[in-house]
């Protein structure tokens, strides 16, 4: 009889987070073992260990290992255009210093347990021969975890965009497109014993286009539950709809023919347009930019969030604690974090500090720290009111993201009047006179989008990626960087996106546990 090993929260609790010693196919799972028919026979278990998946994007491990925004701290970090200014408490220091093996294990279990806990539901449901409209949900939930998943992986552990020079250093030592990434697991890789089956690392464009299908497949189940999601933490139609948008936006250089690039932004494009169009999120408008914008889930900028309450809230080693300084925790004990100097510098005082609102997000005279962009209620007018609660909502995916998108897929389609015209859609409500936006074209507009993507998105997780893709264009201005006087380490240092050491590395663990790769 076959069993399957449970590691879910409707069982016992999800795996523990940790950098582990060996691989996690090798780890002892936690959770019970049944049987699958036991496990299938078992009332809307698959909807509640698809709710129970998301508890891993804020779980606490150590004081800066806590999920998702950790991840976005810890990748700006090495991107350099969050700037670590000054050395206190050790937390997140490496990832200041570019060292990415510390937290490559942690990276690697973090994504892998999710993507085994959604191979669990998709296994279950496979069984039935037909499904309800909330197990049609789960279904779509689960696909889009595991692509949600795996498209991080082959941001962090893939090449720079363009890249067709740096070797893997495993099995095949692929290049580019034929990068060795990483082990693709589906709902068919288990074991009669319950086990993980090991399967060799797929190439970054297998391992993109794996994800291009779940998410596929995703919107297509939720289609067909046409469910209304009760809380924003939960991936619902037009959040799998922009991770599709993303993930033809970074896969398009690793074509092998210009028509196939092609064909992915116009896919692209099309998707974050049919978001942006049709899902009734809206830009963060200008009056709220120094406000509100980034403390409440029901924010309608926000597409994708976590409602922070007490039961959630991870207190000191949380977002807020190591980003705002009118929070009670790191950032206000001294561990501040800010806007690389340079960044600031190369776009606000060329010609937008007094046009572009964003400017004031950053203080000039604490080393560009984002005192207003992430904007506490609790901390008082007078700005000395501490929040001691740590009950300020985080951001996942915004609608403004959406925009970027489109206006990067249109240029590389070289329909500047649709690029400039999108861009433009946002920046009326972050300029005080957008008509400056119509000059832009060529390369001038491809610049304007790089910044914006760095100014828009700072501290929420999207630099390093940012780095990587715009790579694929060749110039100096996109592929490498000088770090800024406000870094406590490398300071000045020059850092390029083909630099080894911003590559995340498979965990030697899983090299020496997992006889399918052949190194």
């Amino acid at each position: 009889m076959k069993s399957i090993k449970i590691f879910s929260v409707c069982l016992a609790a999800l795996l523990g987070l940790s950098s582990c010693a060996s691989s996690w196919l090798d780890q002892e799972l936690t959770g019970g073992t049944l049987t699958q028919e036991e496990y299938n026979s078992m009332s809307n278990v698959t909807v509640g260990t698809v709710k129970g998946i998301y508890s891993s994007f804020y779980a606490v491990s150590d004081h800066d290992l806590f999920g998702v925004k950790s991840l976005d701290i810890a990748t700006d970090l090495v991107s350099s255009d969050l700037a670590m200014t000054a050395q206190a408490y050790g937390w997140f220091t490496t990832d200041a210093q570019r060292l990415t093996q510390y937290r490559t294990s942690y990276i690697w279990s973090f994504y892998f347990d999710m993507i085994m806990n959604a191979n669990a539901v998709l296994r279950s449901l496979d069984h039935k021969s037909t499904l309800t409209q909330e197990e049609q949900d789960a279904y779509a939930q689960a696909l889009a975890i595991r692509a949600y998943c795996y498209y991080n992986l082959a941001n962090l552990y893939g090449p720079a965009a363009g890249d067709n020079t740096t070797p893997s250093v495993y099995g095949k030592k692929g290049k580019g497109a034929d990068y060795d990434l990483a082990p693709i697991y589906t709902q068919n890789d288990t074991t009669s014993a319950g086990l993980v089956k090991e399967r060799p690392l797929s190439s970054y464009i297998e391992v993109r286009e794996f994800v291009e299908s779940d998410l596929t497949n995703a919107i297509e189940h939720f289609e067909k539950a046409n469910m209304t999601r009760t809380s924003k933490l939960f991936i619902d139609i037009n959040v799998a709809k922009a991770l599709q948008a993303y993930n033809y936006l970074q896969m398009a250089w690793a074509k092998p023919t210009d028509a196939q690039s092609q064909e992915c932004y116009k896919k692209g494009y099309d998707m974050a347009m049919s978001v942006i169009r049709e899902s009734g999120y809206q830009i963060l408008p200008y009056d709220d930019v120094l406000t509100t914008g980034f403390v409440d889930v029901n924010n309608p900028s926000w597409m994708w969030g976590l409602d922070v309450t007490a039961e959630n809230y991870g207190g000191l080693a949380s977002f807020w604690g190591h980003i705002d300084i009118h929070t009670y925790s790191y950032a206000y004990a001294g561990a501040t974090k800010g806007m690389d100097e340079l960044l600031y510098k190369g776009y606000f005082t060329n010609g937008m500090e007094t046009n572009d609102i964003r400017c004031k997000w950053f203080d000039a005279t604490k080393k560009y720290i984002p005192d207003w962009k992430f904007y506490d209620l609790k901390r008082g007018v007078t700005a000395d009111e501490i929040d001691r609660d740590w009950k300020n909502d985080v951001v996942f995916l915004r609608i403004e993201e959406m925009y970027l998108i489109a206006a990067e897929c249109a240029y590389n389609m070289n329909d500047m009047d649709a690029s400039r015209s999108i861009l433009k859609e946002l920046l009326v409500e972050r300029l005080e006179d957008p008509s400056v936006v119509d000059g832009w074209n060529g390369m001038d507009l491809l610049k304007q989008i790089y910044y914006n993507w760095r100014v828009e998105l700072f501290a929420e997780g999207r630099g390093l990626i940012t780095f990587k893709r715009f790579n694929q264009y060749g110039s100096a201005d996109f592929s490498q960087k000088k770090r800024g006087n406000n870094h406590f380490a490398q300071a000045g240092n020059d850092m390029k996106a083909t630099d080894y050491e911003i590559l995340y590395k498979v965990p030697s663990s899983e090299i020496v546990y997992n006889s399918e790769i052949n190194d």
